[in-house]
C-alpha cells in the first residue's frame, strides 16, 4: 500500500485505526509506513480479524519479540497451520504458554542454566517428553528422582531412557507409573517406595 492509501484506510475505517493503535501500543513503537502495510496485509490478504491481530501483537510483545517482521512471520506460520480465528489462536497460545512453563520447571529440576538456550539434544528430549509422550511434570519428576537414586546426579540421557521405557509400556499418568514401580519392586522382593519395611 502507498502512504496515501494507508492514511485513507485509517481515516475511513475506525476499526482499522483502533487495530493499528492497539498494535503500536502492544509492540511499543510507532509504525513506519512499511510496518503499517504489513499489519494491514495480515487483515486483507490472510483474512485475520483485528482482534486476532491485536492478540498476536500482545503475545509477541510478551515473549520479547517486538518487530513487525517477527509478527508477520508468526502470523503466516499460524495461517499455514490452520489457526485462523481468535478462538483457535487463544487455544494455541494457551498450549504454547503451558509448554513453556513446563519447560522452565524441567530446566529448574535438572539444574540447567536458565540464561542459556537449550541445545538441540536437550530440546529434543524435553519436546519428546511433553509433546510425544504427553507427560506431566509429576511423571518427569519421578524419572528425575530415580535418576538421582541410581547415578547420584541429574542426567537427561538417563531420565530419557526411563521415560521412553514407561511410554513404551503405555504408562501415562503418575498413578500408573507409581503402580508399575511398586509392582516391579515387589517382584524383586524389595520394599516399594513410600511403604514402611519391618526388618
Amino acid at each position: 500500500y502507498s502512504s496515501s492509501e494507508i492514511a485513507e484506510m485509517i481515516e475511513g475505517d475506525r476499526e482499522v485505526a483502533l487495530m493499528i493503535d492497539s498494535c503500536e501500543q502492544a509492540l511499543g513503537k510507532i509504525f513506519r509506513v512499511g510496518e503499517t502495510a504489513k499489519i494491514l496485509a495480515l487483515r486483507d490478504y490472510l483474512g485475520f480479524k483485528p482482534d486476532y491481530i491485536a492478540a498476536l501483537c500482545e503475545h509477541c510483545a510478551k515473549i520479547g519479540k517486538n518487530s513487525v517482521r517477527y509478527l508477520e512471520t508468526t502470523a503466516i506460520a499460524l495461517y499455514d497451520d490452520g489457526i485462523t480465528d481468535k478462538a483457535a489462536l487463544d487455544e494455541h497460545l494457551r498450549l504454547a504458554q503451558a509448554k513453556h512453563d513446563l519447560e522452565v520447571q524441567i530446566r529448574s529440576l535438572f539444574g540447567m542454566n536458565m540464561s542459556r538456550a537449550l541445545t538441540t539434544k536437550e530440546k529434543r528430549f524435553i519436546d519428546s517428553w511433553i509433546g510425544n509422550f504427553g507427560y506431566t511434570f509429576e511423571v518427569i519428576k519421578l524419572a528425575y528422582e530415580i535418576t538421582i537414586d541410581k547415578i547420584n546426579e541429574p542426567s537427561l540421557n538417563y531420565a530419557n531412557a526411563i521415560l521412553e521405557s514407561w511410554n513404551s509400556k503405555g504408562l501415562k499418568t503418575e498413578d500408573e507409573v507409581k503402580a508399575q514401580i511398586e509392582a516391579e519392586a515387589e517382584a524383586k522382593g524389595e520394599p516399594a517406595a513410600g511403604k514402611s519395611f519391618d526388618s
